[in-house]
């Protein structure tokens, strides 16, 4: 399952495998595609998550912040993600950042989309 990888890669991959939670996982990815040393804004993350439609069934922008910071939470608790200097941002480390693109990569080929079609997170999120 992890052949192939380094044995640093091999446990990002496993930290991110153990997530019971696709949208967490889903959110992990999203963060991939944000610039190396970008701080995410948990705003822009809020953004991103509404328009692929996966912070779940949501009236209110408050409450789709909410489930947005129980998925960051998870990911800094687990170390995938890094605290900002405020709880305003989150950081991802370059290393954890490519395993994340990898994966991502890796997915899509699972999918066997072709180039005809881009999938939106939602799509690849369910078949992980």
């Amino acid at each position: 399952m992890y052949e192939g990888l380094d044995p640093v890669n091999a446990l990002i991959k496993m930290s991110y495998d153990f997530f019971e939670s696709c949208k967490t996982k889903l959110c992990f990815l999203l963060c991939a595609l944000f610039p190396e040393d970008c701080k995410v804004t948990i705003d822009i993350l809020v953004e991103c998550a509404m328009g692929e439609d996966f912070l779940g069934d949501v009236e209110t922008l408050r409450e789709a912040r909410g489930n947005l910071h129980l998925m960051v939470g998870t990911l800094v608790s687990s170390g995938l993600f890094l605290k900002g200097e405020d709880a305003r941002y989150v950081i991802m480390h370059d290393i954890i950042r490519d395993v994340a693109i990898l994966i991502a990569h890796e997915s899509i080929m699972r999918v066997r989309l072709g180039l005809q079609k881009w999938p939106k997170l939602k799509e690849v999120g369910k078949r992980l």
